[in-house]
């Protein structure tokens, strides 16, 4: 059921083990899985809270709980649990990333960029903090910055399809939205979501190209 993201049916037998064995750290990290994917927001951070309790080792239920509380403008409870994991393993590749974009959403950006070099100085193929940097820089208009590492992210992996996300962002932000779309277009192979068709409409928007934003806005959305 995990494999293919059924949420209730994870969640349903996640409640039943949580039943049998309630003092088992797998039982209620499998239940909060199958409640992530339900997007029962408030059940997964009890349940994993429940599970660091059980087995305070547990790497994944950490970092899971962190990047939910970051996820919910809880930025300073996701630090400290980023900083938790990096003081057991100091390479752990996703706490360096939630940390650089914890600091950022906490408006520290010296300290964010101090840790965003030293993390690419380490490790400068890490794909997810350099998208993850990269769409939080276009989101806050640093435009240039942003462009320098999703270009970095698509050259390791041109199919991942939230690097050119970013990039096209960052470069309708730079007045460059030729590029953008051409950067949308390429990523519409290897991916087909809502976000997806938003970002080409919002591409093909700022051309003036109204009418074609509205007919790719239509694949995804209807309204009333």
């Amino acid at each position: 059921y995990l494999t293919v993201e059924r949420g209730a049916d994870i969640a349903r037998l996640g409640e039943m083990a949580a039943k049998l064995a309630p003092d088992m750290a797998e039982a209620h990290r499998m239940l909060a899985l199958g409640y992530h994917l339900s997007l029962r927001l408030d059940e997964v951070a009890a349940e994993y809270k429940r599970t660091l309790e059980l087995d305070p080792t547990s790497k994944v239920s950490r970092g899971s709980l962190a990047d939910l509380y970051r996820a919910s403008g809880k930025s300073e409870e996701a630090l400290a649990l980023y900083n938790e994991q990096l003081a057991v393993d100091p390479k752990d590749r996703a706490s360096r990333t939630g940390k650089v974009i914890s600091l950022f959403d906490l408006d520290r950006p010296d300290e964010a960029n101090r840790e965003l070099e030293a993390a690419l100085s380490d490790e400068p193929r890490n794909l997810a903090l350099l998208t993850g940097g990269s769409y939080w820089l276009a989101a806050h208009n640093s435009y240039e910055k942003a462009a320098d590492l999703a270009q970095k992210a698509v050259a390791i992996e041109p199919r991942y399809t939230w690097a050119q996300i970013a990039f096209a962002r960052s470069l309708v932000g730079m007045k460059r939205p030729i590029e953008a779309e051409r950067s949308m277009r390429y990523a519409q192979k290897y991916g087909k979501f809502p976000t997806m068709t938003y970002e080409l409409a919002s591409v093909l928007s700022s051309m003036g190209l109204y009418e074609e934003a509205a007919d790719v806005l239509r694949e995804s959305f209807t309204i009333k």
